[in-house]
């Protein structure tokens, strides 16, 4: 159904050359599998996951820890990645374990998590601050948060505040050469670099490291390296000598080698930066946030994954598009359609998701079809998209405006609404325009047939409604509809803001209060409808149920099989009832 979140770019229309070429691209096979949460979601796209990734922390090649947004904590045992139930929704941006029993996680917001082998808890009597990063040595635990770097001796904890300091990350090899790096308040050294000596904190900050710092690492109190995005230095026990990768840098660490990672990859070699692996710089990969204190896996933006292998880096996530996803359609298991910006067109095909159209500027708003050889997509400056089950044509709209969404009845019955009040028909030869008499926009559109259109207009959040000679407006909201869906004509569905939910149903539109606002439905009949807002809504055709907390997203879809749910950067997830 329609997306109720709207990202407008002024582009031109499809139809050059470039764009032809890649209408027909065929899917990538990778062996990748999305990870499902404790909800029951499952990622489709990015594999594993689509979330960014923050730390990461390996105690054994099977044994490796990632955790990011949304309160998302990974694992890896040696062959796959599994989601681990973290308990909160919060961002979690460090990660350190001794040992496969013990495991520390600390998030921005207060976090403190601990691993016991079993289950992640929160640690009672932990400190609040907002904490960024985490290590330890045995049973200490150092926490860097604000200017304040917190320690836990295995029964109590402590404090020691680093006036002047942001505080970013920790790390240590030993418990009397434990390091914290960030940024300084007053502005003369912008780079802050402290020690702890197993006796007290001693600040090591100079000249050399005048940016500020997100990342240190090392080998032992006279083999340390600190980092940030605007460059690298290194300590050799006496003083820093600085010493830059060519990139904006996030993370630094190795064991064997030693390699940065930010908007790309370098690697020291005999005491200079060279460039990664041509694969990991490639700007598909996004960026990256850090790297394994041994230096065999790097994470990042939008769930990237890497992992070095003998085969020097390889990739361990993958994403059919990271392009933002506005609408979804589907009509059953094995045939479900996505659109959204740079002109993606995204198709399941029962076994995978692959790029069917991807012309770069146009943005798609809404997709609708009656059949995989019958599919709408419109968009942008007038755009309408047909899918015949080979190729995609352009057709003329009429309209010059933002076409804003679509519905299609059977093959021969399709109808579009947009800007300026256009409201467009696709009668199995040609596209009508039907003169609407207003210029408001018109934002969604649902129908049975010819004779029973229903139509969103933003303006005054009216429902209008097309019997096959005239519009008439029968509903209207005080704030906005958001999406439109029905089984039948005397079954047709609105949700909007504020809180709403309108049914058709009798002859006539009843308006009842919803628990939250939502965004979008669907549904599959009468008595099995879905709406979404944060939450995930069940319709049994007598009362509506609050099913499970629903992932960001922009729109929704029914399949027959699952719920599928799209939104930005190129996030797909599905769930089975």
């Amino acid at each position: 159904m329609r997306a109720f979140a709207t990202v407008v770019f002024v582009v031109a229309l499809f139809g050059c050359e470039e764009a032809k070429k890649r209408q027909k691209a065929q899917p990538e096979e990778i062996g990748l599998t999305g990870v499902c949460d404790s909800d029951g979601w499952c990622w489709e796209n990015p594999r594993p996951q689509g979330f960014p990734l923050n730390a990461l922390w390996a105690t054994a090649d099977d044994d490796v820890w990632a955790v990011g947004l949304v309160g998302t904590i990974l694992h890896w045992d040696g062959e796959s990645w599994a989601y681990v139930a973290s308990g909160t929704l919060q961002p979690l941006d460090g990660v350190w374990a001794s040992g496969a029993n013990d495991v520390w996680v600390v998030g921005r917001l207060g976090i403190v998590l601990h691993w016991d082998g079993e289950s992640f808890v929160e640690v009672e009597g932990a400190p609040i601050g907002v904490f960024k990063s985490v290590w330890g040595k045995g049973s200490e635990v150092w926490i860097a948060a604000d200017e304040v770097v917190h320690n836990f001796d295995g029964d109590t904890w402590g404090a020691t505040n680093l006036s002047s300091s942001q505080l970013n990350a920790v790390f240590g090899t030993s418990a009397t050469n434990v390091w914290v790096v960030g940024d300084r308040e007053d502005a003369d050294v912008a780079g802050f670099v402290a020690r702890w000596n197993g006796e007290e904190w001693e600040t090591l900050s100079s000249q050399d490291v005048a940016f500020n710092l997100s990342s240190v690492w090392g080998t032992g109190p006279d083999d340390m390296w600190v980092a940030g995005v605007s460059g690298a230095a290194h300590w050799d026990g006496n003083a820093f000598t600085l010493n830059s990768p060519e990139l904006a840098t996030r993370g630094i660490a190795g064991q064997d080698e030693l390699w940065a990672v930010g908007d790309g990859m370098a690697l020291l070699d005999n005491g200079e930066w060279s460039s990664g692996d041509a694969l990991i710089n490639d700007e598909s990969f996004g960026g990256f946030s850090a790297i394994t204190a041994n230096g065999t896996w790097a994470v990042g933006d939008l769930g990237v994954m890497v992992r070095h292998t003998d085969n020097g880096w390889e990739a361990y996530s993958h994403a059919v598009s990271f392009e933002n996803l506005l609408d979804v359609w589907s009509n059953g298991p094995d045939n479900t359609w996505a659109v959204g910006n740079a002109g993606i067109v995204l198709q399941w095909d029962g076994e995978t998701w692959r790029v069917s159209l991807h012309d770069g500027f146009t943005t798609f708003y809404g997709v609708s079809g009656t059949a995989d050889d019958d599919v709408w997509a419109v968009g942008q400056s007038g755009t309408v998209m047909h899918w015949n089950g080979e190729e995609w044509s352009a057709l003329a709209s009429g309209t010059t405006g933002h076409v804003r969404d679509v519905h299609a009845v059977t093959r021969n019955n399709a109808w579009f609404v947009g800007d300026a009040g256009a409201v467009l028909h696709w009668n199995g030869m040609d596209i009508d325009v039907i003169e609407s008499g207003t210029t408001d926009e018109f934002a969604h559109v649902w129908a049975s047939s010819t004779s029973d259109v229903w139509i969103a207009r933003n303006a005054d959040a009216a429902l209008v409604h097309w019997d096959g000679e005239n519009f008439a407006d029968v509903l209207n909201s005080a704030g906005s509809w958001n999406d439109l869906w029905g089984s039948g004509p005397d079954d047709v569905w609105a949700v909007g803001y504020p809180q709403e939910i309108g049914h058709w149903t009798n002859g006539s539109f009843s308006i009842s209060a919803s628990e939250e606002t939502l965004g979008s439905i669907s549904g599959s009949g009468p008595n099995d409808a879905w709406a979404m807002g944060g939450h995930l809504h069940y319709w049994n055709g007598l009362t509506w149920t609050d099913i499970v907390v629903a992932p960001a997203g922009t729109s929704l879809a029914v399949t027959g099989e699952s719920i599928v749910v799209v939104g930005f950067d190129g996030a797909i997830r599905s769930f089975t009832p």
